[in-house]
Parts: C-alpha cells; structure tokens; sequence
C-alpha cells in the first residue's frame, strides 16, 4: 500500500507537471507501470485531459508491435502512419475451423459437442447460460496480445452472483478465495454503473484493454458484488461495438434478460501456473481440467460441456452394464511407482505413481507427469485398451488382488472413474 501510495504521488506530480510545461489536452502511457489500473484510473480522471489512452500491452511485449511498425512505416522519411487508430489487442494466431474441429474431435471420449451454425443463436444460448448462473468459457477468434483477457481468451460468469467470486477462484482457478474479478462493460453503458467513465453522449474515460479502475457507482454496487472490491472499486474493460462485435453482441443480450449491461470476465486458463490459453486443443484441455466447474465451453461455433462419467457415483454397477462399459487409455503412456525409505522404522513407505501420457487431452506440455492415487490406478490403465470390459477388470483385480494387498470392486471403480476425470481413458 505505500509503495502504491508513493507511485501515485509521484506520477501525479510528474503528470501534472508535464502538462502544464507542453499544453498537451491527450495523454499516453507505456512502459510497465502503464499495467497499474489504479494510478491509469487517477490519471485518466484527475488530471483534466481530454482522452487517456493506454495500449492494451503498454510493458515490453509491446515493443514487439512498436518494431514491426518502425519496419513496416516508420524507417523511411515521410512514411505514413502505421495505422489510423489503436491497434486491435486481437493479434495472437488464426486458428482455422478444421484446427478447431479436429481438437473437438480429439476429445470427444469426454465431451458432448453440438455446432451452432447461427450467431444469434449462440449469442442466447450462452447470454441465458450466464443469466442462469453457470459459468462458461469464450474462446473466439485470435487471442489477445498483452495480460489481459478482453473476450477473446475468457472465462465469463454472472456479476449479480457473489459467489461467483469464491467459486472461480477455488474451484476453477485453483487460489486463494479473495482474488478480484473484472467487469466487461458495454462502453455506451459504462457512464451508469462507474464513476468518471464515458458514456453514450457522456464525456469521461475509456477502458477498452481493462486498464483503468473506477469507482463503482455506490447505489449499484449491491448489484454487481462479484465485480465490485472491498475497496467499492472495478477494474473495468469498456466494450464497443466497433471494436469487438460478438462480444459486444453477447453482453448486450445478457443485458437484455437481466437489466446488467456487463459480465464477469476473468482470463481463460486453469492450470496452475500456465498462461492463459492459446490454441483450440489448449483451451479444451483448460477447459477439461476445471472437472466440471466451467459449466460450458463456446469455442467458435462449438457448444461443449463434458460428459459424466458412466461409473456411478455410488460405485456401484451390475455385471451387465459392467460388460457394457469398455475403457480406453487415451494413447501410448510411460509410469513410475517410487517409494520413499527412511529410517524410522514406524513410518510407512508410500509409494508414489505417476504417469506421463502426451496423447490425453489434459497432458500437460512436453512429457509432464500426473500424479495417480496408488499403483493399481496406473495398472487399471495398462488393462485399458479399447477391448477389456470393466467387468473383466472386475474379476482380475478384485479376484487377483494387488501383491500382497486385496482389492475391492469399490476400489476399481472409484479409480476407473478418477482415471476419466483426469482424462487419460474414455468408455
């Protein structure tokens, strides 16, 4: 906090001082600090300028666009501007539909897949999702350059739900429960929930790459208490139409059935550690590791949800719906059991498995292991290959046990079902 408090003084200082020696009426702000919402957001509004602009990777991933500009239009004299206006922050790769397709296809033994060929309709379908209180991942188009998720990369949820805040951070995003989360605002709007903002024939300013926090409205805040800090402030991302069309176009129907012209928007990725996501077959391995707390994925035109598991959840199952089920590793795999020994004698050896199985759609990259509950999970998957039935596997391992320790059917059938979530075998 006095680390934040001293930057804001300073800069204000320095800021103000710079204005009043040039005249200048606009304001720009790069390098690194440029991320710091707080102070943009003081800038932006105390200052008295006229527009406040900052890039949407204002930090040194930015110089990457600002080398390809001077190579492109700026190493001549008299070379014409590189662009007319901001750059769009969607530069990541094109991703063609067959690319999507097929990663779909690469995990259909864990997903249910349906294609929505009309916009509008998928727009609804995904605007009463969020209404409903589900939580559903947007993947469209090119990915965003810079920190921030801004509709393209983005796990979406209702703003009106408090909770929403405890459960994304725990349960989808693996962290502490505090964690503040962003509004996506529909720009024309923005005027009416923050303080200081532009709106439609409202002078204020703009935050199209969320990177201005604003005070929330006070007699609005018990409306949107997922979005708003303990502060009364948001971190908020103005969306145009111009600019981001779809996005635009979902906000404003979620808008429509509920009166709330913005949603929750947080990055698209659940993975500890790992940026948010780029490719189609990343985003459904983000999307799959969630185990469930992503409701949706909408990934182009596809709707995808992932599929129960067919064992019970009473780990339970008669012999004919036993012989029914056939699971299937997801590819070729390597595993190792270690076991720690000490020298204390009381302590027991527990042995640690884990497998590395680059085919599954939750692999993660390169040859990284996953931990599995015991050895007898690691031994159910070699049994998996697309031809023994879990009845068979009944009767080796509850028959034959595991060396010297008895197996349950109980036992085969949680890690059957743990081996599914984990996504390394299908049925």
């Amino acid at each position: 906090a006095a680390v934040q408090r001293d930057l804001e003084q300073v800069a204000m200082a320095t800021v103000k001082r710079l204005k009043a020696e040039t005249g200048e009426a606009n304001l720009c702000i790069a390098g690194g600090v440029g991320l710091n919402s707080v102070l943009n957001g003081r800038l932006a509004r105390e200052l008295g300028f006229t527009e406040t602009f900052v890039p949407a990777y204002p930090g040194d991933d930015g110089i990457a666009v600002g080398c390809c500009a001077w190579g492109l239009h700026g190493a001549s004299e008299g070379s014409k501007a590189a662009w007319k206006g901001p750059l769009s922050p969607y530069q990541g790769p094109a991703y063609s539909d067959e690319t999507v397709d097929e990663a779909v296809e690469a995990a259909a033994g864990w997903l249910n897949a349906r294609r929505v060929e009309d916009e509008g309709e998928l727009v609804q379908e995904t605007a009463e999702l969020l209404a409903s209180g589900k939580v559903v991942a947007w993947y469209q188009g090119r990915s965003e350059a810079g920190p921030r998720a801004l509709g393209h990369r983005s796990i979406l949820a209702d703003p009106r739900n408090a909770s929403m805040v405890s459960h994304i951070n725990v349960r989808v995003k693996s962290r502490e429960p505090f964690r503040p989360f962003a509004p996506s605002c529909l720009a024309p709007h923005a005027h009416e929930w923050f303080e200081g903002m532009a709106g439609e024939g409202v002078t204020g300013a703009v935050s199209p790459y969320m990177s201005l926090t604003a005070d929330v409205i006070p007699a609005k805040r018990r409306d949107i208490p997922a979005v708003t800090h303990v502060d009364g402030t948001s971190r908020l991302q103005t969306v145009e139409e111009s600019a981001e069309p779809l996005y635009f176009r979902l906000i404003s129907a979620f808008f429509k059935l509920t009166g709330i012209p913005m949603v929750l928007n947080t990055s698209f990725n659940t993975l500890p550690k790992e940026p948010i996501t780029e490719s189609p077959s990343d985003g459904i391995r983000s999307f799959l590791y969630a185990k469930g707390a992503i409701h949706t994925l909408v990934m182009g035109k596809w709707v995808l949800t992932r599929k129960d598991c067919p064992i019970p959840t009473d780990a339970t199952i008669t012999i004919e719906e036993a012989e029914l089920l056939v699971p299937r590793r997801a590819g070729p795999f390597i595993f190792e059991t270690t076991e720690t020994v000490t020298d204390d004698s009381s302590a027991a050896n527990v042995p640690r498995t884990r497998v590395a199985m680059p085919a599954a759609p939750t692999a993660p990259p390169g040859e990284g292991w996953v931990v599995l509950t015991d050895p007898l999970e690691a031994e159910i998957l070699v049994a998996a290959d697309g031809e023994t039935s879990v009845a068979d596997m009944l009767q080796e391992f509850v028959t034959k046990g595991m060396e010297d320790d008895d197996v349950t059917a109980e036992e085969v059938l949680e890690r059957l079902a743990h081996l599914y979530d984990l996504a390394l075998l299908s049925f």
